[in-house]
């Protein structure tokens, strides 16, 4: 049925792009006819053939993108008006685009239906997501959290969760459990049987026990320091491997999206992309794999559970300061983590030394929907613009717009003593932030609607942020709480981005594609109009480009932008400096 649907999606699109090409009405729909008797039909009746559709849904087929073409005149001859025929180039080259990708798709349809078909089982009786701030959200992380607090949780005992506000009173109890309810929230959502329920429990300091299950894979991991490791009820331990050579790494699947292993890509061992960090270390535990390790910080719910597994069956677990996991701190944020058997410990230090040295002192991430990464040393650099000179020996008043968890804000010129507010749509992310930057405010609120209504500052930073906004009112908002001659600094998506994530991560799964192909949609309408429109349940998303910014930031107030690009850790990154008029 997703493609029964995916074709009639197709028929509107290709319909109303048919009359971009200056042809009479009549010539377009009939096109648009013939585009029906040469795809969407024959693909209808074989499917009434195969008594998959009825022939209601045929009808739909047949007749679908008609009322498409029609509905499509006026807005195409609008944007026509306003922006003359350099519009029909772009609408002649994504028709020719179209009518290869289309036969394409016909021609693979069986292989696709059978990956969307044979997609391993997930929990889909927690169907409804929401996004909120970074991560995606189900219903089961709640449900969870609820079940497993219920049953573990007993009086004199501290309770850590992901999905739980935190309670101070924890660093006051002997015995702590430790708990995601569901890490690997991400592939849950996307349908990858790559997530689990991971449970940890503290003595003092110490994870002395761990349970993790994966319900879609049936595969259940618990372990103590004076019973061992066992997997599905067997005895088991970590591998007595001596050598890396030829060992099986288990890696981040984000972190490899962005590039942060190919320095280990010639390297002797097999590396293997996963999702979920608990269910990366639970492997190592029971000889299913041999090392994981991540440069980048976690959360001690993503870790405790594994970690004890890990130490139980004998295998070795430093974090990047090279000294044993400590559990239940004040602050959960780990500078990260290093697994593996008892006898790869040396030349795992070894080989990740030179690369925690670059990575360790610079803990600042970009917050945007699908990944975090590090902030690159060249948008020092690059912002070294007349603003930052203007503004530079004198503390100011900053608005980190979409702080997420938090961002070391130095390599974008913000000094020790200037006077920071983070805001951010998710109080999660804003927790981890006020323990990490006790000094600063952090303030729940949207970029479309700021919070503040006497405050004003002389700065605002977005850090890959404003994609997942509504940008002209976001643009709006920003203005007015800028003081005459304030500074705006953006770090966006480019339409390179939109185009890896559809490529990489949605397909071929239905409704992550239709949602990149809106995005790539949106980021081609902002390049044109310089605004966004928004998708189901108010999310919004898009690329954006020099064109459609000038004219957004103009239309807002905004003078004198500058555009630069700057490598990054998900590729390169399209910056924006500009500020408003002075009084």
């Amino acid at each position: 049925m997703p493609l029964v649907v995916g074709k009639i999606l197709v028929g509107f699109v290709v319909g109303i792009l048919i009359f971009g090409l200056r042809v009479p009405a009549l010539m377009a729909v009939g096109s648009d006819a013939l585009f029906n008797f040469f795809t969407k039909i024959p693909a209808s009746l074989l499917h009434l053939k195969k008594g998959t559709v009825r022939r209601k849904v045929v009808l739909a087929l047949s007749a679908g993108s008609i009322p498409g073409s029609v509905c499509g005149v006026k807005p195409l001859m609008h944007i026509r008006h306003l922006y003359g025929d350099g519009v029909n180039n772009f609408i002649k080259m994504a028709v020719g685009i179209l009518l290869i990708i289309i036969p394409l798709l016909l021609l693979f349809q069986g292989h696709i239906e059978g990956r969307v078909a044979n997609r391993p089982p997930t929990m889909r009786g927690f169907a409804g997501m929401v996004v909120t701030g970074h991560d995606p959200v189900t219903e089961a992380d709640r449900a969870v959290d609820a079940v497993l607090c219920q049953n573990l949780l007993r009086d004199g005992e501290g309770w850590l969760s992901e999905e739980t506000a935190d309670d101070p009173s924890r660093l006051d109890r002997e015995r702590v459990w430790i708990v995601d309810p569901l890490d690997g929230t991400r592939e849950f959502v996307q349908g990858l049987p790559e997530f689990c329920v991971s449970i940890g429990y503290v003595e003092g300091d110490i994870p002395v026990a761990g349970g993790i299950y994966n319900p879609a894979t049936n595969e259940t991991f618990l372990g103590a320091v004076d019973t061992g490791v066992f997997y599905n009820g067997k005895p088991a331990s970590a591998r007595q491997r001596k050598s890396l050579d030829g060992v099986l790494v288990l890696a981040s699947r984000s972190e490899v999206k962005r590039g942060e292993w190919k320095q280990f890509a010639n390297d002797r061992f097999k590396v293997q992309a996963m999702g979920s960090v608990a269910y990366k270390l639970a492997p190592v535990s029971v000889g299913l794999a041999d090392v994981t390790f991540t440069l980048t910080p976690k959360n001690e719910w993503d870790v405790v559970a594994g970690v004890a597994l890990v130490q139980s069956a004998g295998g070795f677990v430093n974090t990047l300061e090279k000294t044993p996991l400590k559990a239940n701190r004040r602050n959960p944020l780990l500078s990260g983590l290093l697994a593996c058997g008892p006898f790869l410990k040396d030349e795992l230090l070894a080989l990740t030394e030179p690369h925690i040295r670059l990575t360790a002192p610079a803990r600042s991430f970009f917050s945007f929907k699908k990944f975090a990464g590090r902030a690159d040393r060249s948008i020092r650099r690059v912002l070294k613009t007349e603003l930052w000179f203007r503004l530079e020996g004198q503390s100011m008043r900053v608005l980190d717009l979409g702080c997420g968890p938090g961002l070391d804000l130095a390599s974008w010129g913000v000094k020790p003593s200037d006077e920071v507010t983070g805001l951010d749509i998710d109080e999660r992310s804003l927790a981890t932030a006020r323990l990490r930057f006790p000094k600063r405010t952090f303030v729940l609120g949207a970029g479309e609607k700021l919070p503040f209504e006497d405050q004003h500052f002389d700065r605002v930073i977005s850090s890959v942020a404003l994609p997942y906004m509504n940008i002209q009112k976001a643009l709006t908002e920003i203005y007015r709480v800028l003081t005459p001659g304030g500074g705006l600094s953006l770090s966006l998506h480019l339409p390179s981005f939109t185009l890896a994530e559809l490529v990489h991560t949605a397909l071929p799964k239905p409704v992550p594609t239709l949602f990149r192909l809106y995005v790539m949609a949106n980021g081609v309408w902002f390049h044109f109009t310089g605004t966004t429109v928004g998708f189901l349940r108010g999310r919004t998303e898009s690329f954006q480009t020099e064109r459609g910014m000038t004219m957004a930031l103009h239309r807002a107030g905004f003078i004198n932008p500058s555009f630069s690009r700057a490598p990054g850790p998900a590729g390169e990154m399209f910056i924006v400096e500009t500020s408003t008029r002075k009084a």
